[in-house]
């Protein structure tokens, strides 16, 4: 009701270099980076799940994205704990 009532809330846009990385370009480094090393040449390594609307993008292209990552996930993975967290990193 109160979003009904009183409109979106406008977000300050983050400024984005004028051409961007593709998600399969960076999509390995960033599984390298989560990797878990185990010894031995051995990682545990994450499954990562590419999802994007004009939501997504409003949401992940605000100037406060880092401060709205730091307040952690507000979704039931919060209850099971399977996330602790999204990340938040700088434009590509």
């Amino acid at each position: 009701d109160f979003i009904a009532s009183h409109g979106k809330p406008r977000t300050e846009k983050a400024a984005l270099p004028a051409r961007l990385a593709k998600p399969a370009d960076i999509a390995p480094l960033l599984r390298g980076a989560v990797a878990v090393a185990r010894g031995e040449g051995r990682f545990d390594r994450m499954i990562s799940d590419f999802r994007t609307s004009e939501a997504i993008v409003d949401f992940i292209n605000s100037a406060k994205i880092a401060d709205y990552a730091g307040r952690g996930v507000s979704t039931p993975d919060l209850s099971i704990r399977i996330k602790t967290g999204p990340m938040a990193l700088p434009a590509p």
